[in-house]
């Protein structure tokens, strides 16, 4: 089961990186009726790169609620969580609306996390807080670093995690 995590997580990692997956149709192609449709998964409301991030996040829960958590273990989400903040200006560049594409990119970093191995301290990483074995490093303003900490938080109340990723969360803006 951890090969089948492994080869998911490498399908979603090309989906992200391929320049040629475009997955929002141009604008001379006429906008078909989504009534009902996922609002994260409508074309036209979003640039390629969000709509990219978007449908990796739906594959990411579906990967992750068909196989058994121990497939995720270690590598296949660790891996996954490390190539997309090493990946972070490349994954949200190409877009007209930032901040939609950073929001995805946010929400499934926060639900890569969740699932890994020890996620307190792999939340100490992300942030760069005190006490990480490595600490990242982001070079964002401050709205942006607000933008990724509220979306982290609103994400981790969805997802119902422990006490101690809470504390360590909350105590990001003071970090």
């Amino acid at each position: 089961m951890q090969k089948l995590a492994e080869l998911a997580v490498s399908l979603m990692r090309d989906i992200l990186s391929d320049p040629k997956v475009q997955l929002v149709p141009s604008v001379d192609t006429p906008a078909p009726s989504h009534a009902g449709s996922d609002p994260d998964l409508v074309p036209h409301t979003r640039s390629n790169a969000a709509m990219k991030l978007a449908v990796v996040r739906a594959l990411w829960g579906h990967v992750y609620a068909v196989l058994p958590s121990q497939a995720f273990a270690g590598s296949a989400s660790e891996a996954l969580l490390t190539w997309l903040m090493e990946k972070e200006a490349e994954l949200i560049s190409e877009t007209d609306t930032p901040f939609d594409a950073r929001t995805q990119w946010a929400m499934l970093c926060a639900e890569v996390l969740v699932r890994a191995d020890a996620p307190a301290a792999h939340l100490r990483v992300f942030w760069g807080a005190r006490g990480a074995s490595t600490r990242w490093t982001w070079n964002w303003a401050a709205d942006v670093r607000s933008l990724v900490w509220r979306t982290f938080v609103e994400r981790w109340q969805g997802l119902a995690k422990g006490w101690e990723e809470a504390l360590v969360l909350l105590g990001v803006p003071f970090a």
